[in-house]
């Protein structure tokens, strides 16, 4: 099967003063961000509240995501150590065969 996301504005007026266009693109974003790597999110960690890779429980605290959308430091890390095992992964295999 594969991943399937799905997206809801419903009540979107009740938690936050931006458009449902604003919310759209946010969340498109946020979905390429788990298809770079969907193995690790933050769940509702308050350290990690401005962090795209934060998955947000409290659907309350979208303003403030929406708002800064960043990548925290841990995040940063992690994709960078991802990038260098996938560019290993492809200089392997493109001299190998």
């Amino acid at each position: 099967m594969e991943n399937i996301n799905l997206l809801s504005l419903y009540g979107w007026e009740h938690l936050t003063k931006y458009s449902k266009n604003t919310g759209v693109v946010y969340f498109i974003f946020w979905i390429l961000a788990l298809y770079v790597d969907d193995k690790e999110r933050h769940i509702n960690e308050k350290n990690y509240t401005h962090c795209i890779y934060n998955f947000a429980v409290n659907k309350t605290e979208i303003e403030t995501m929406i708002h800064s959308a960043i990548i925290c430091d841990d995040c940063q890390s992690r994709l960078s150590e991802l990038n260098d095992k996938k560019k290993n992964f492809c200089i392997k295999n493109y001299f190998y065969y």
